[in-house]
């Protein structure tokens, strides 16, 4: 009898070690770009993957504790945007009330934090936007360069708290004929008309980026993700986004033809931050630029299924920027009731609340309107949540 008590306990044992390497285990220090733990929700959950954050001194030199999405209960890594240099904790950061500070006498206050002259400057010039009467940097992440991903960290870490967002609306029920050609692996096209977040700025993984940990843009994310949930490598991606473009754009024969000679099965439509930005759009021309473009692609491909995605929100700092942007999810909610098999994939409203817990600057590469990895995989995770179960 004594031998079998010893010999359970031994079991129990092990398997409390095994349980235990699971649960510490199951979140790790990522060194490059992975898919999987890219596309975890960070609305769910009781970890963050690669949070960014922006390492900015104030006009004395300090640096106030970052704030990140969730208060951290345990840090599991800190590294720089390019995930290339690991920083110590204790040396280079400690945690303090949930947020995490960067100590001044180590690698990333001397490597990594920004003066703030540097980001709000006295003059203004042809890359620095206005604010207050004074620049503000513009800095864009392109060949080779990360941007404003310079000057911020990225963070993996548990917490305790519940989620601070609210989780994206599944809408699978409007799109029967895309999930059930993913599932039977039948070819499915996919095709994307946006502007230049759509086209990939400022995305790592970017063509006109192209710098460790080469993320993807939020289309190849979507893509990569349904090819692997669904065993489907049949799926035949289009991306005609340009940058600087409007809904007008979209709405024009040419582009209009681009989508229709791809028949898409899923057709993505994302447009608003230029819409916005040039202060001229109102809500109801907006709206009947979509519509129009909705119109036409339906027309010759009847079966298309459609996602709206509103855009994310622009940096306010920055005079005569952020404008219209918000006021456009209402026109593209209501578009998503008019018509069938339409749904909107909402990142504004995330983008929103996102805001109220972090920077801007936390959350782009060229601190204006383009976002960075983390926000790039908002936008995929937010198309993949309005398009399948179970996400």
């Amino acid at each position: 009898m004594k031998r079998s008590l010893v010999c359970l306990l031994s079991v129990l044992a092990v398997f409390s070690l095994f349980a235990g390497c699971a649960q510490g285990g199951a979140v790790k220090d990522l060194s490059e770009y992975s898919l999987s733990e890219y596309m975890e929700p960070v609305w769910k959950g009781d970890h963050v993957y690669n949070e960014t954050a922006m390492v900015l001194k104030e006009p004395d030199g300090s640096v106030k504790p970052i704030g990140l999405l969730y208060g951290i209960k345990e840090v599991v890594s800190v590294r720089d945007y390019r995930l290339e240099t690991l920083y110590e904790e204790g040396k280079d950061y400690s945690v303090s009330d949930g947020k995490l500070v960067i100590e001044e006498d180590g690698a990333i206050y001397a490597d990594i934090a920004l003066d703030y002259s540097s980001y709000y400057t006295e003059e203004i010039g042809n890359n620095m936007p206005c604010v207050n009467g004074g620049g503000l940097l513009e800095t864009e992440a392109n060949y080779g360069s990360a941007g404003l991903g310079e000057y911020q960290v990225v963070v993996t870490y548990l917490h305790e708290e519940e989620s601070v967002l609210t989780e994206p609306e599944c809408h699978a029920e409007k799109f029967p004929s895309t999930i059930a050609k993913l599932k039977a692996g039948e070819k499915t096209n996919i095709v994307l008309l946006g502007d230049s977040i759509s086209a990939g700025w400022s995305a790592s993984g970017y063509q006109y980026v192209n710098i460790p940990p080469y993320c993807p843009v939020y289309l190849d994310l979507v893509t990569e993700y349904l090819a692997e949930e669904y065993d489907n490598t049949r799926i035949d991606a289009a991306n005609f986004s340009v940058g600087g473009m409007m809904s007008s754009w979209g709405a024009e024969k040419e582009q209009i033809d681009k989508v229709i000679k791809e028949d898409p099965d899923l057709f993505i439509i994302a447009f608003g931050m230029n819409d916005g930005i040039s202060g001229g759009v109102s809500p109801d021309v907006f709206k009947a630029n979509t519509a129009s473009i909705i119109d036409q692609v339906r027309a010759a491909c009847p079966d298309a299924e459609i996602i709206l995605v509103s855009t994310m929100m622009p940096n306010a700092e920055v005079q005569g920027v952020f404008i219209n942007q918000f006021n456009f999810i209402e026109p593209l909610r209501e578009l998503a009731a008019e018509y069938d098999k339409t749904a909107l994939a909402d990142v504004g409203s995330l983008s929103v609340q996102l805001l109220q817990h972090k920077k801007f600057r936390d959350l782009s590469c060229n601190n204006v309107n383009h976002p960075n990895d983390f926000m790039q995989r908002i936008y995929a995770q937010t198309i993949v949540k309005t398009l399948t179960e179970n996400y």
